[in-house]
């Protein structure tokens, strides 16, 4: 299985990612907490292979696929995190796994929002920190958008489109 090259992971996003702040302890009054993963690592990785677009051997193309793995908590043994999803996706999915995570991510917030506006509110704590990741995760979606549009040869266009792929 290929290890992701640490070398080539963004200086800013590495840097961004370790400014986290540190979150209060929280005790929760619920029995469905037995059952959460606390995703403490992900890992991708660019794997490549030629393709034949129809009948014509002069239609190869590269075809690129991510290998996509989330790590859980670290063992108290100190031993490595077991992977609790790794899977394998062609980038066009791996595309649409973002997009669609972000999308119902949308609605959790919304959901939130609503409860909110109630007696009990969420802690400001975390909010903060979800703010801070979806920043990040906001610069890396433009970088990742922008490097796919030099890749197929868009002109620059500083206004988002609003282009729907199908699924």
């Amino acid at each position: 299985m290929p290890q992701q090259d640490d070398d080539l992971q963004s200086p800013v996003v590495a840097d961004a990612l370790a400014e986290a702040p540190p979150l209060p302890t929280l005790t929760v009054f619920s029995d469905f907490v037995r059952d959460v993963v606390v995703v403490s690592a992900t890992n991708t990785s660019l794997l490549t292979c030629i393709g034949r677009l129809g009948e014509g051997a002069d239609n190869e193309v590269v075809v690129p696929f991510v290998e996509v793995k989330f790590e859980g908590q670290e063992p108290p043994d100190g031993a490595v995190p077991p992977a609790f999803f790794s899977q394998l996706l062609t980038l066009d999915n791996a595309a649409f796994l973002i997009a669609d995570l972000s999308q119902d991510f949308g609605g959790v917030c919304e959901h939130l929002r609503k409860m909110s506006t109630g007696e009990v509110k969420a802690e400001r704590a975390r909010l903060d920190l979800v703010r801070h990741y979806l920043m990040e995760a906001k610069a890396n979606i433009a970088q990742s958008l922008a490097t796919v549009e030099a890749i197929a040869g868009y002109p620059a266009d500083p206004a988002p489109r609003k282009d729907t792929p199908p699924r």
